[in-house]
């Protein structure tokens, strides 16, 4: 899809790009430059993107299709699980930052 095409292009392929780089670079340790995918859509991000999708798609008209689209594992929603907020999270949520973070 469209959108698979994009997340690529902008944020995976130029974060390999970088992580080549870095090891190569003999900067620092093989075993110390790190690249994930996250396609996990963590329970937080629901509540977020619901929010956003209202403000930048239904302009306050409510009900509004756009209210019920799935956000995903949208830019920055791994970012409380590395530097975990457990306030945040459901049951999953926590099991995945026990694994990013380890």
């Amino acid at each position: 899809s469209a959108v698979d095409i994009y997340t690529d292009a902008e944020y995976f392929c130029p974060s390999m790009s970088s992580a080549h780089w870095l090891h190569n670079s003999g900067k620092v340790a093989e075993d110390r430059v790190f690249l994930y995918r996250l396609t996990y859509e963590p329970s937080y991000y629901l509540d977020i993107g619901r929010e956003a999708y209202l403000f930048f798609f239904c302009k306050g008209l409510v009900p509004c299709d756009a209210m019920n689209l799935r956000f995903g594992a949208a830019h920055a929603a791994d970012v409380p699980l590395v530097w975990p907020q457990e306030a945040l999270f459901n049951a999953t949520d926590a099991a995945l930052s026990k694994l990013v973070v380890t």
